[in-house]
């Protein structure tokens, strides 16, 4: 009988009792735990000094945990030199093994929960504002980070196992939906998850103008106002869109400005609100721009009188124009006709006092200086002296 020899080496495995260290040498079919990760590894084949145990050329992974199956059996083929098995042997079954955990590893992770929030859930254009986020896992990680719109990692997150918080300073020119991503490993198996963080314009309140009306060739001075929602640069401008006033930085804004116009009818302004790259306009307000109406107490009888005196005197007060209907209060002296001089083109519809209809006479049309006029006179003079309660319209 013929008897092959054949030398298989090794066969046999080895546990080595302490931590594995880089700095020594290990023999094929050597187990060596890992101190940082409690994992198992194989070596392949002799492994000389300064060989990293990622290296899979001489290192395979082999199991995590000292309770695990896989070790326990190592160190039974280890210590039981009665045992022998080939290397291969050892090598197909670790390798099946592994693929069996990464299945494992797989289905786990893809059934992880991954819970991704911010605070606050929004933010303004061009406000340093700290936000902070938080991720929180269902099973255990290996690794989180967060991404910015930009695939920038956010730096300087703290946690560990399931949790991790971060904060970060957001300030963004532009108006829009801002999307960050948390990348998640679990079991060697990476999740995202993505969350918009819309970054708002700011709203402003609708400028106002006190008073709404001025007086036609008559320097006037008027009080603009106007609120913004956060502190911004404000400007008011004309009707030709150009800057009359402005600040900086701030919520409200209020300016006194002189308006002398020769054409009547509607004057428009707005109030502009800039934070960043962007800006926001609010709806036009109008400055009405009206002819004087005049009310007059005179001794005079005839329409000739009251534009002779009124030409001399100018002694007649205004009647407010910007609304159909309004109040006044008016003294006349004894033996006095009640006068209102209404510019050409507008007519008095009623006069009343204390509900009770106000008898006046027709109009007539009269040059008072370089103007037509309606003049309307009461129809009895006032014997005398009391103060009357006047309602006007008129169109």
């Amino acid at each position: 009988m013929n008897v092959v020899t054949d030398n298989l080496g090794k066969v046999s495995v080895t546990v080595e009792k302490d931590y594995w260290d880089i700095n020594k040498s290990y023999d094929k079919l050597t187990v060596v735990e890992d101190l940082g990760t409690s994992t198992a590894y194989l070596s392949r084949k002799p492994v000389p000094p300064n060989i990293n145990i990622f290296n899979r050329e001489y290192w395979i992974k082999f199991g995590v945990g000292s309770g695990g199956s896989v070790i326990t059996l190592a160190q039974e083929l280890g210590y039981r030199t009665n045992v022998a098995v080939s290397q291969k042997a050892i090598t197909d079954a670790i390798d099946a093994l592994n693929e069996q955990l990464q299945l494992l590893a797989r289905a786990i992770g893809e059934n992880v929960i991954i819970n991704f929030t911010v605070s606050p859930e929004s933010v303004f254009v061009g406000e340093d504002t700290t936000v902070l986020f938080n991720v929180t896992s269902s099973f255990p990680t290996t690794s989180i980070s967060i991404e910015d719109e930009n695939c920038d990692v956010i730096p300087n997150g703290s946690g560990s196992g399931s949790t991790f918080e971060c904060s970060y300073n957001m300030n963004r020119a532009t108006k829009g939906d801002y999307t960050f991503t948390a990348r998640v490993v679990v079991l060697g198996i990476e999740k995202t998850v993505t969350l918009t963080i819309p970054v708002n314009m700011i709203t402003i309140s609708q400028l106002k103008v006190t008073p709404s009306n001025i007086y036609q060739n008559e320097a006037s001075v008027v009080t603009f106002t106007g609120i913004a929602s956060r502190a911004a640069r404000l400007e008011i401008l004309d009707e030709n869109n150009a800057i009359i006033h402005y600040v900086e930085n701030s919520t409200t804004i209020s300016y006194q400005h002189t308006l002398q116009e020769s054409t009547l009818g509607f004057v428009p302004f707005k109030l502009k609100a800039i934070k960043g790259n962007e800006f926001i306009l609010s709806d036009t307000i109008n400055v009405l721009v009206v002819e004087s109406l005049y009310a007059y107490f005179g001794g005079g009888a005839t329409y000739n009188d009251v534009v002779i005196e009124a030409n001399k005197t100018r002694n007649y007060g205004k009647i407010d124009a910007s609304n159909p209907t309004r109040s006044y209060t008016i003294s006349n002296a004894a033996n006095e006709y009640l006068w209102f001089i209404i510019p050409d083109g507008t007519t008095i519809r009623s006069i009343t006092s204390n509900g009770f209809g106000f008898a006046y006479d027709e109009p007539v049309r009269t040059l008072i200086g370089d103007k037509y006029y309606n003049v309307y006179r009461s129809h009895y003079s006032f014997v005398d002296p009391t103060t009357w309660p006047i309602d006007i319209t008129y169109n």
